[in-house]
């Protein structure tokens, strides 16, 4: 892509807005991995017990991956803009909430777990509705080039959450990660403030049909052989990722180094440094 072409397309209103809600949604992204990782460590600290990390792993994915298909029909019925603005706004009252009772001193584990299901259950919906506002701010050349950011955000919020969240922690402590995810959110919520996302929903004579339409999205993969491959081969591989890379790894890592969460941000620093890489 030439120079010209570039600045052509920084020129383009559904480009400018896109990138916004990407940078946005980015420091999101690590304020909550920030988060995450802090509340793992704390949790290793206060049980000894790599059962308790291996749940936090397991609450933070269950939901996701039960509404995912529900969160999809759902978001088609919704204002996109909508979606990702109050997904944004309930994930900073949770980790509010949570900043709350650690200061009281009331602070326990099924909190966490609590915390993890309802923050998994937000973003359930974000996830999809930032990809389909994404296909309507953007020209169809460039739904590639967006796919590839939103890796990049997830995988760069791997890369920088552990040494982030493990220099707060050093220096203040677990309370001050809580605070810069709310603020991080804060950063989300106003970029999806201040920007608009065209609104396609028709005008229809009856309303959908729930069933229907989820019915209609299965077919449409199971009667693609390419489409329906790819989406075994990820779901097969994402299932064994969860069970290993994000509810087994991080408890085996550190049971062994003594609760040694240098070593935990090396490995998770390095898994998202390997993401990053492929994009």
């Amino acid at each position: 892509m030439t120079t010209d072409q570039r600045q052509s397309l920084l020129r383009n209103p559904g480009v400018r807005t896109f990138l916004t809600i990407w940078l946005g949604q980015f420091v999101s992204r690590v304020g909550t991995a920030m988060t995450r990782f802090a509340l793992l460590i704390w949790a290793y600290e206060q049980t000894g017990a790599v059962t308790t990390v291996a749940l936090l792993g397991f609450f933070g994915f269950l939901p996701y991956v039960l509404l995912s298909p529900i969160a999809g029909v759902w978001v088609d019925r919704l204002d996109r803009r909508k979606v990702m603005l109050l997904a944004d706004v309930g994930s900073g009252l949770i980790t509010a909430a949570l900043l709350g009772l650690y200061f009281t001193g009331g602070l326990a584990i099924w909190h966490l777990y609590a915390a993890e299901m309802l923050t998994a259950t937000l973003d359930a919906f974000q996830g999809p509705a930032f990809s389909a506002a994404s296909t309507v701010l953007l020209p169809k050349e460039l739904y590639g080039r967006a796919s590839g950011l939103r890796s990049m955000a997830d995988d760069g919020a791997r890369i920088l959450a552990p040494f982030l969240a493990g220099i707060v922690m050093a220096w203040v402590g677990l309370s001050a990660v809580l605070f810069v995810d709310v603020a991080t959110f804060a950063v989300a919520v106003l970029t999806l403030v201040v920007i608009r996302v065209p609104d396609i929903r028709g005008r229809q004579s009856e309303a959908p049909h729930f069933r229907r339409e989820m019915r209609v999205g299965f077919d449409y993969i199971r009667q693609r052989s390419g489409l329906l491959g790819l989406t075994l081969h990820f779901t097969v591989v994402n299932f064994f990722a969860a069970l290993t890379y994000f509810g087994v790894l991080p408890a085996m890592i550190l049971a062994r180094t003594g609760g040694d969460e240098v070593a935990l941000g090396v490995v998770q620093g390095a898994l998202g440094a390997a993401g990053w890489r492929c994009c």
